[in-house]
């Protein structure tokens, strides 16, 4: 069955439309979770002064835990011209993105627990999900990794820039 050209363009608007809506209900979901500072929750200054404080973990069957944190670290981005290369890459478009990445590592008490999203609360940050590794002994890696700012190439939040499909 041939489509036209104007069903395409209608059919994709739509669909355009309708995902831009269901991305902002679920931002507006996700920063729910973490209350008006969700931006601010996860980053290595908030979880510094943490450092050997104790966790509530609640696992998916209801099951409460505790963890202690025992370090956050930056993890290094790839080294610039580690090696030469045979041939240069060509230059990118957009430059690379700026990110804020880290590692937690936990120490946890009790019965193990399988890597997944566990349910963490704190008085200092409060409830909020994360993911957890087993990285030994009852031990327990989250890693973290955030754009520090803008995506290269996307206006700034706020910005009343419209894209091509937007403009009239």
């Amino acid at each position: 069955m041939p489509i036209s050209r104007r069903q395409f363009v209608c059919t994709a608007q739509s669909f355009l439309g309708a995902l831009s809506l269901s991305s902002r209900a679920f931002a507006d979901q996700v920063s729910g979770l973490a209350g008006a500072n969700s931006d601010l929750l996860f980053t290595r200054e908030k979880f510094l002064p943490l450092v050997n404080s104790s966790f509530e973990v609640i696992s998916g069957s209801g099951q409460h835990l505790w963890m202690t944190l025992l370090s956050v670290d930056d993890i290094a981005g790839p080294a610039a011209n580690a090696a030469p290369l045979a041939v240069a890459p060509k230059p990118a478009r957009f430059p690379s993105p700026k990110l804020n990445t880290f590692t937690m590592r936990f120490q946890g008490t009790g019965q193990a627990l399988a890597q997944g999203t566990y349910q963490f609360i704190h008085s200092s940050t409060g409830s909020f999900p994360m993911f957890v590794v087993p990285s030994g002994n009852l031990l327990y890696t989250a890693t973290i990794c955030r754009l520090a700012g803008p995506a290269p190439g996307q206006p700034p939040s706020g910005s009343n820039r419209r894209g091509p499909l937007q403009q009239q």
